[in-house]
């Protein structure tokens, strides 16, 4: 279904009002958050850097709520002296008994969480902007915490995602603007700037930053099979150290000789370098193995660095859609999940494309698309990736995104399986083609998967069903799509 080709509708980057965008989109997230927090004491606000994390933080501080940082010496203070230090115009307003710590991150909220018990049972709720996942946090509160205080101390915390602005949100005020939405994606930071190259440049910087700070070393994948190998390898290790302490014994003898000398370690860009590499296997099914024999590492050397990426909100993966399906054949189904990035700006930074042409141009058009679409949907319907699975089988039919819509499937036609219990199960396929046709494999995938709608999300002006089944979407009119009942893989 994926088409490199351009898109006939003419495609111009028509540059939205980022003020009017920050003002909707961050009063939603203020609205959120504040109802996140009537129901957990403890609240992570996950995003990458440039995200909108402190603009949010001042949104809720503009509502009563209390911005503390431990990155200052006079907050870390008063975080550790507790709630009778703060002055009582602190608790009034909208997010009363709110405290927000900006630039905080899981492991160093953890080493202050007993200082931070004495908020939550003094009666505030703890919202931490972290640009790291959360995923250890509750792990690490149950092994270091009694078990009388993990409620009181908030183990059952809730995560927020912060993508910055949508692409949604910019969908839903100015239709025109979703091509400036792929190409510089979500972050504030990008969208802020003043041309494509400096756009380009922020978000190259944002992905640098975060791969120069977790940089893990990247050791060859040698082969050790045989005793000989085993042998050989401590021989050349024996000889590089007697070459380094040579090379050490010549520069204390002759210091000119030391801006020559270049000891051996890790490149410092290693793992930036590997974020290019996962960027041109975009929206594949991740594969560590041919990952590790392109970049000359280990299998598991490839997975974790991947999970780096992942840990630091770079990229994410997208799980398989593999229920058994009732009275019908199954034939092999792709289990690996996919990789995506969480925001197609920092992709296209990666993949070196600044423009709107060189993008449409680019081999991985398609999978950047898909990317996008993916992407959006997360944030149209608030599911996490594991509620949004993809489906593919290895004779060529494909689904990039199942779930349950809240409307119930219509009486004629439909048939009551397990895959749609709860709610009529939805698909959404991502393809550039602008105007698709029903083929035999659209009919196919629907018979399959017993699919009650079939979205073809295209970059085209124009919506228009292609049969009671499959439905064209034009991506500017993203806000027809309905909100989930249940995860499709629950």
């Amino acid at each position: 279904m994926k088409s490199n080709s351009p898109p006939t509708p003419s495609l111009t980057q028509s540059r939205p009002s980022t003020d009017q965008q920050l003002s909707y989109t961050f009063h939603r997230h203020g609205t959120a958050i504040r109802s996140l927090t009537e129901r957990f004491a403890l609240v992570f606000v996950e995003g990458p850097p440039g995200s909108g994390k402190s603009t949010l933080a001042q949104t809720l501080a503009a509502d009563g709520a209390l911005v503390q940082s431990f990155n200052r010496p006079g907050d870390r203070r008063r975080l550790q002296t507790g709630a009778s230090a703060i002055v009582p115009k602190h608790r009034k307003g909208t997010a009363r008994n709110i405290l927000v710590i900006d630039n905080a991150d899981p492991v160093r909220v953890l080493s202050q969480i007993i200082e931070l018990r004495t908020w939550i049972v003094a009666g505030w709720r703890l919202v931490c902007m972290a640009s790291q996942r959360s995923d250890q946090v509750r792990r690490a509160i149950r092994d270091h915490l009694p078990s009388p205080d993990h409620r009181t101390a908030g183990a059952d915390f809730g995560v927020y995602a912060l993508p910055g602005i949508p692409a949604p949100d910019r969908i839903a005020l100015d239709p025109d603007s979703w091509p400036y939405s792929w190409l510089h994606g979500d972050l504030i930071d990008a969208l802020s700037a003043e041309d494509d190259q400096a756009s380009d440049q922020r978000r190259l910087d944002t992905v640098e930053s975060i791969c120069f700070a977790f940089n893990p070393p990247i050791k060859p994948a040698y082969r050790t099979r045989t005793f000989e190998d085993r042998m050989a390898r401590m021989k050349r290790n024996l000889a590089d150290n007697q070459i380094d302490e040579q090379a050490l014994d010549a520069i204390a003898r002759t210091p000119e000789l030391e801006p020559y000398y270049q000891p051996r370690h890790s490149r410092p860009d290693a793992l930036m370098r590997f974020a290019r590499l996962v960027a041109h296997a975009i929206v594949q099914p991740l594969n560590f193995s041919a990952l590790a024999r392109t970049y000359g590492v280990a299998p598991h050397t490839a997975e974790a660095h991947f999970a780096a990426l992942e840990r630091h909100l770079l990229t994410w993966r997208q799980p398989p859609f593999v229920a058994l399906l009732p009275s019908r054949p199954q034939s092999r189904l792709v289990r690996r999940p996919r990789a995506f990035f969480t925001d197609t700006g920092l992709l296209h930074a990666l993949l070196e494309v600044t423009t709107l042409d060189e993008l449409l141009a680019h081999s991985l058009a398609a999978q950047s698309w898909t990317n996008f679409v993916v992407n959006a949907l997360r944030h149209h319907f608030g599911l996490s990736p594991a509620e949004l699975p993809f489906w593919a089988n290895h004779t060529g039919l494909q689904v990039d995104a199942l779930w349950r819509s809240r409307t119930p499937a219509p009486v004629q036609g439909t048939r009551a399986t397990p895959a749609t219990h709860g709610g009529a199960l939805c698909a959404a396929i991502a393809t550039l083609e602008p105007r698709p046709r029903l083929n035999r494999v659209l009919r196919t995938t629907c018979e399959r998967l017993q699919l009650d709608t079939l979205w073809l999300i295209t970059p085209g002006n124009r919506s228009y069903p292609l049969s009671e089944q499959v439905h064209v979407l034009a991506i500017r009119d993203f806000a027809q799509l309905r909100a989930p009942a249940a995860p499709a893989c629950g």
